[in-house]
């Protein structure tokens, strides 16, 4: 019988050392938040990715907040749906060689959280294209049901990659 290779990809080193260097900002700023135990990064086409627990539930805007002044992401938006019950935010880090990632937190809590994942790349055109996906994903949200609690200004998110 034939088997199916679904994902032949492997994690770069540099999506190692991005990891690590981000891991390492999660524990000096954050060292009762996270559980970074057991992460383990997977390799996708374009990038790696992990899943990242918190220790306990937590307010999305606080986390929001937090990462913001501490590690300095950047939010390419924060939306809201569902009547207030589904909430995702996509932050993005200032695009330097050992520091491209981009953070996806969702909550179908009314804004609790539980865990965060995070992409990292190897190439700034691929997180690029990632972050000008993540903008079409909002372009076609449910213009009834979806409510922009905030958004980046495209000429700055742009000019970050320029």
């Amino acid at each position: 019988m034939e088997q199916t290779v679904i994902n032949n990809y492997t994690v770069s080193e540099t999506a190692q050392q991005n990891f690590k260097k981000f891991s390492k900002l999660l524990e000096n700023f954050f060292p009762q938040k996270f559980n970074l135990d057991e992460t383990e990064l997977k390799p996708r086409k374009d990038c790696s990715e992990v899943q990242i627990n918190l220790l306990s539930q937590g307010w999305l805007e606080d986390l929001v907040e937090d990462l913001v002044k501490n590690i300095n992401v950047n939010i390419l938006y924060a939306i809201a749906q569902g009547s207030g019950k589904d909430y995702k935010v996509i932050a993005y880090s200032m695009p330097y060689e050992d520091e491209m990632y981009i953070i996806q937190m969702t909550s179908k809590q009314y804004g609790i959280i539980e865990e965060m994942s995070v992409a990292f790349y190897d190439s700034l055109d691929t997180m690029f294209d990632d972050v000008k996906y993540q903008l079409q994903l909002l372009h076609f949200a449910d213009e009834e049901d979806t409510e922009i609690l905030e958004q980046e200004d495209p000429r700055t998110t742009f000019s970050h990659f320029g």
